[in-house]
C-alpha cells in the first residue's frame, strides 16, 4: 500500500535509533567552514529574492529550479508512504515540551509519524535509464503536526546514501530522481495537509527540526561552531545537552549561514526555495544546535531551522 491514514489502534513501529559516528568525525577546517559560509550567502540570496524574480536568478541552478514532482510521483518512484495518525510522542520530543513549537505538536490533533520507505522496483525513465530499478533501502522518518506548522525529521538515511554504503558504483545514476529529503518531506506534508478537514494550508509551515544528524559534512561544522563558542568541554558533552543549552544563531550571521549551507541546512532552503508558490514566501530566521540529553553512544547533535514569513 502506498499511502494510507491509519487510526488510533494501528500498530506503531519503533523509530530507527542511529549508531554515533560523530566522535570518530573530526573538525572542520577553516577552509571548509569559510566555503560553506559563502555557499549559505547563496542560499540566503535566494532566500531573500522576492517572487517576481526568482525563476531568472535560479537560472543555471539545477537543484533550486520550482517545484515538479507530486504525490502521486512517489509510487512511480518507488517509495512507500507510511502514516501514522497521531502517533505518540518520542522521549526525545517530550523533553523539549517547553518549548513552544513543540507544545504546539504536542497538542496538535492531526501529528503524524511519516515513514517514507524507497522499498519497490520500479521503471521510471529518468538519468538512470528505463529501468527496471531496484529499491535502495532509503528511508525518511518524521513527526508532522500539520496544523502547527511543525515538521520534526528523526531519521534520514537518502538513497544515494544507502548505494554508496552498500559500495555500489555510480550511485548518483542509480538513485531516483525523487531522491531528497526536501521533495520527500514537503510532499508529504502537503498531502497530510490537503487530507484534514476543513484543509490546512501548508503556508502555515513554521518549525523545522532535523534530530539526530550523523552527516560527515554537517557534524564537523557543527563541531567547529561549538569550539569557536567554548561554551562546552567537548563535542560529546554538547550532545548529551538540552534545549535550555543551545546555540542559537541569526540567518545572517556566518555562523548560521554555515549551518544552513551543510546538507541537513541546504535541504531546508531547497523546499523553501523550490515549493516557494505553495509554502509562500519564507526564509530561515535563526538556526540553533541543541543536543537531547540523551547518551552520546545513541544519539547526535540537531538542528533546529526558525521559518518566518516574507511579505511580497
Amino acid at each position: 500500500m502506498a499511502s494510507r491514514y491509519p487510526g488510533q489502534g494501528t500498530s506503531r513501529p519503533t523509530w530507527p535509533v542511529p549508531t554515533n559516528v560523530s566522535a570518530g568525525i573530526g573538525y572542520a577546517s577553516t577552509k571548509d567552514f569559510d566555503q560553506l559560509a559563502a555557499m549559505g550567502i547563496k542560499l540566503q540570496r535566494y532566500l531573500d529574492t522576492p517572487s517576481a524574480t526568482l525563476t531568472k536568478v535560479l537560472e543555471g541552478d539545477e537543484k533550486y529550479q520550482p517545484y515538479r514532482f507530486t504525490h502521486s510521483d512517489l509510487v512511480r518512484y518507488g517509495w512507500d508512504i507510511e502514516l501514522t495518525l497521531n502517533y505518540e510522542l518520542l522521549e526525545s520530543l517530550y523533553k523539549l515540551r517547553d518549548t513552544q513549537s513543540i507544545m504546539e505538536l504536542c497538542l496538535d490533533p492531526h501529528r503524524t509519524r511519516v515513514d517514507a520507505h524507497h522499498s519497490r522496483q520500479y521503471t521510471t525513465l529518468g538519468p538512470q535509464g528505463s529501468g527496471p530499478h531496484h529499491a535502495t533501502g532509503a528511508d525518511f522518518s518524521s513527526m508532522m503536526g500539520p496544523t502547527c506548522g511543525v515538521i520534526v525529521t528523526a531519521h534520514s538515511k537518502s538513497p544515494i546514501h544507502n548505494l554508496k554504503r552498500q559500495g555500489s558504483e555510480a550511485a548518483d545514476l542509480r538513485a531516483p530522481e525523487l531522491q531528497h529529503w526536501s521533495d520527500i518531506t514537503f510532499l508529504t506534508y502537503q498531502d497530510l495537509c490537503k487530507n484534514i478537514r476543513p484543509e490546512t494550508s501548508v503556508e502555515g509551515l513554521k518549525h523545522i527540526f532535523r534530530f539526530n544528524i550523523l552527516n560527515d559534512i554537517t557534524v564537523p561544522i557543527i563541531k567547529a561552531i561549538v569550539q569557536r563558542q567554548g561554551t562546552f568541554a567537548s563535542f560529546l558533552k554538547f550532545e548529551t545537552s538540552t534545549w535550555s543549552q543551545r546555540l542559537s544563531f541569526d540567518a545572517s550571521t556566518e555562523e548560521g549561514r554555515a549551518l544552513l549551507a551543510t546538507p541537513n541546512g541546504a535541504g531546508v532552503a531547497w523546499m523553501l526555495v523550490r515549493y516557494r508558490e505553495q509554502l509562500g514566501w519564507k526564509r530561515v530566521k535563526r538556526v540553533s544546535i541543541f543536543g537531547l540529553g540523551e547518551t552520546s553512544a545513541r544519539r547526535g547533535v540537531s538542528l533546529y531551522f526558525e521559518l518566518e514569513d516574507v511579505k511580497e
